[in-house]
């Protein structure tokens, strides 16, 4: 318990470190002059000539770590109450970081182009045409409407993991542990997900083939989109924190 806190300590002062410090803003919004002025730069050099620190998500690397953290910090033997409340802090905090890693994300990527850093006339301003503040913000509006399964399956995988250790190595996990309500529940609909994950794939596999032999592009978007893509959503919004 005591790692687990000092771990979460640190993860804390390292992400304050990356929000506050001025060094890692300027490194976000780096960009030589050289390349600044020349029209024919692509983008995408702009965004990558700058430091690592300049481009690190730091807040997807928070919920990839506190989750963990926060889940070893309870031992099986603390009250029911503390190991469900730890679950459901657990889950919230991952789904706000998951949020905050996408808005970061999308921060990073124009903070060379939020403004002029060599001339104070936006008219005659440089390479505008890179900026892409928000871009149709459908990586924003999936990770605030789904990433809350995508917290409860890593949560729950810390669970599993942690229910392994203390079964195999600290063997503080008997045969007569009884789990608390909140991960009950949250076990509960995961299981529930999983089979509907399973359903999904299964009419994935199906419409193709009816794709194959009827050949209607028409069939395909009008069924596979509203009706699949949006269940998998939540298994690919960990790629949002690098790529917006």
């Amino acid at each position: 318990m005591k790692k687990s806190i000092f771990i979460i300590g640190l993860l804390l002062i390292a992400v304050g470190i990356f929000e506050f410090h001025p060094a890692v803003k300027d490194a976000q919004s780096y960009v030589s002059l050289e390349n600044y002025e020349n029209a024919q730069t692509p983008c995408q050099k702009l965004i990558a000539e700058r430091p690592w620190y300049g481009t690190l998500n730091y807040w997807f690397f928070a919920w990839l770590a506190f989750v963990p953290g926060l889940v070893f910090s309870v031992s099986p033997e603390s009250p029911a109450w503390i190991r469900a409340s730890r679950v459901i802090i657990a889950a919230g905090i991952c789904y706000a970081l998951m949020n905050l890693a996408v808005h970061l994300q999308w921060d990073i990527r124009n903070a060379p182009f939020k403004e002029d850093p060599f001339n104070p006339d936006p008219l005659n301003g440089w390479r505008m045409d890179c900026a892409n503040y928000a871009g149709d913000g459908f990586s924003t509006l999936v990770v605030l409407v789904s990433a809350w399964i995508t917290a409860c399956i890593y949560t729950g995988l810390c669970l599993i993991i942690w229910n392994f250790y203390h079964q195999q190595f600290s063997q503080e996990i008997m045969e007569n542990y009884k789990r608390d309500i909140a991960t009950h529940i949250l076990f509960k609909v995961l299981k529930i997900y999983a089979v509907i994950i399973i359903i999904d794939i299964i009419l994935l596999i199906v419409l193709l083939s009816l794709l194959h032999f009827t050949g209607s592009f028409l069939f395909l978007g009008k069924w596979v989109g509203p009706l699949l893509i949006p269940i998998l959503w939540p298994l690919f919004v960990p790629l949002y924190g690098f790529f917006p």
